[in-house]
């Protein structure tokens, strides 16, 4: 596989280091870990498919970085397909002559010398902000934290000499909030200031390869308080529209006190918690396609009305999550003592132990689960707390995303399927254009690469894209495996049958019967070569036997 699968790496938080006593209970299914997050891919995560939550867990100086699935950040305006269908014979015969490298060089210079000026990546897919919490210090005697993957609640507890603390959150699925709750045993007090900042981490080499400035798209930012809460605006800079179709402009979050049993403050940007045993806090992210009209006192009177308490917010959520997730499970008689371990205790047991496999199949499966809902899970899933992410944290759909999605029908979650489908459908017309414009074809062509539109824009002479021809048979194959599982017609006859018959109109016209009686699919493309000139292998042509 080209790519490590980042969601996975984030959602099993599976790390060695010295073992400590566990002084709660070990979830069922879910883990536990005796230290806080080192670097921001090690946080524990949480999700409803809309919006995600990375949790470092440190007691003192936390960060919670807040995501949606939505905020893809625009860096280069969506257009039309590079002209390849109208030097499609050239190429072709380029190709047939063994000169590989010629022909992705030609794709290149000719989108250059129609405004592509370089490479086109796809839209980045970026964190909200980051949710500050800054306690008083003291000295931890015990700590641990934990991911319930039947709930999809993380908790953090730990205690030093100011007394036993815990903090507990999770996402909900049916009000689409963040949920955070702050508690302490025997009178201690919760000491704390929160904030909102924005994300600075970033790779260089993608900032100069995106060819982004100094504020990486984003044009402005705004922080502040109001009435117990807290709210962060960013506008981008480089929004654009693209015919009947814009990228949003910008987006909002707030970030809500519901109650707390202590005092608080308001201090410029900050909210200052003192002398609090119970604080309950509910957050919330909205991207925005008019930021010159902000609805942050929207979002912010709609988290008022929220009247449950914790536990009743997150029964409502498990509820769903759990019927979810429980569908499936793997037994490999692992021993209860070993379950019951810390995932530092398990690594050290080595990859073969049975408990450390079954813990890692069911992490994966809450990490997807977590992260399908408006869209399916992109490279990172749901999370990410970095302005530039690997692959631009994008929808790579030549082998990744068919890899995320391959397990929903077998575990018996087929609706998990639907977001895909939904969003493939959404850029129809966008995979029109892009066989009509690359190969004067009819039907639907679907990019190796897409994130906020379906038009093939990103591609280089080393990775060659506008080549690969498979997307569209892919997509179809779970189209049809959707039905077989669910022998749903109205979904055969009014969703799958449509867009399989677009793809099939594509391989019609595309298709051409060389002298041998074989088609040929000229230019073709596997995803993980690059092309090399050579007259013994052959990258970019190939037969098919029909």
């Amino acid at each position: 596989m080209k790519k490590i699968l980042i969601y996975c790496v984030i959602a099993f938080s599976f790390w060695s280091c010295k073992s400590e006593i566990h002084t709660g209970a070990t979830p069922k299914r879910g883990f536990y870990s005796d230290r806080p997050a080192k670097i921001w891919e090690e946080s524990l995560v949480s999700g409803n498919g809309i919006m995600g939550a990375m949790v470092i867990g440190d007691p003192y100086q936390e960060s919670i970085v807040l995501n949606h699935a939505l905020l893809y950040l625009p860096i280069h305006s969506a257009r039309k397909p590079v002209g390849q269908g109208k030097y499609l014979g050239k190429i072709q015969q380029m190709l047939l002559e063994d000169k590989y490298m010629e022909a992705s060089q030609f794709v290149v210079d000719l989108a250059n010398s129609e405004g592509y000026k370089g490479k086109h990546a796809t839209d980045l897919f970026i964190p909200a902000f980051q949710f500050n919490l800054l306690g008083d210090t003291s000295t931890v005697k015990q700590y641990e934290r934990s991911v319930d993957f039947t709930s999809g609640e993380v908790i953090v507890n730990w205690e030093d000499n100011n007394g036993v603390f815990t903090r507990k959150l999770f996402v909900s699925r049916p009000d689409n909030l963040v949920v955070l709750k702050f508690s302490s045993d025997e009178g201690a007090s919760i000491n704390t200031t929160l904030s909102l900042s924005k994300i600075i981490r970033h790779d260089v080499g993608r900032i100069k390869k995106f060819n982004l400035d100094d504020n990486f798209c984003i044009k402005k930012v705004e922080s502040g308080t109001m009435d117990n809460g807290l709210y962060f605006k960013a506008w981008y800079e480089r929004p654009w529209e693209f015919e009947s179709r814009k990228s949003f402009k910008g987006y909002e979050g707030v970030v809500q006190v519901l109650r707390s049993d202590g005092k608080i403050e308001m201090d410029s940007d900050r909210l200052i918690l003192r002398d609090a045993t119970d604080v309950l806090i509910v957050a919330r992210i909205e991207p925005s396609d008019n930021m010159e009209e902000s609805r942050v006192l929207e979002m912010s009177n709609a988290l008022k009305s929220y009247d449950g308490t914790y536990d009743e917010l997150l029964a409502v959520h498990k509820k769903i999550h759990k019927e979810l997730f429980e569908r499936v499970s793997i037994d490999l008689d692992a021993s209860e003592e070993d379950r019951m371990k810390s995932s530092e205790e398990l690594l050290k047991l080595g990859g073969s132990n049975p408990a450390l496999v079954e813990k890692l199949f069911d992490a994966a499966r809450y990490n997807v689960i977590s992260a399908t809902g408006i869209n399916p899970p992109n490279l990172q899933g749901i999370w990410g707390a970095t302005m530039t992410p690997p692959w631009s944290g994008d929808y790579t759909t030549n082998g990744n995303l068919p890899v995320v999605v391959s397990h929903y029908l077998q575990a018996n979650t087929p609706e998990l399927m639907l977001p895909l489908f939904d969003r493939l459908e959404a850029y129809m017309e966008d995979f029109k254009v892009n066989a009509r414009e690359l190969f004067n074809c009819q039907g639907i062509h679907v990019p190796s690469r897409f994130s906020s539109h379906g038009l093939n824009n990103h591609f280089d002479a080393t990775w060659p894209m506008t080549f690969w021809l498979a997307g569209a048979a892919w997509y179809s194959l779970f189209y049809y495996d959707y039905y077989m599982y669910t022998l749903d017609k109205d979904f055969l006859r009014e969703r799958a049958l449509p867009f399989m018959e677009q793809a099939a109109l594509f391989y019609e016209d595309f298709l051409k019967e060389g002298n041998d009686g074989k088609y040929i699919f000229n230019p073709s493309y596997s995803p993980e070569n690059n092309p090399a000139n050579s007259s013994k292998v052959r990258h970019v042509s190939m037969l098919l036997w029909m």
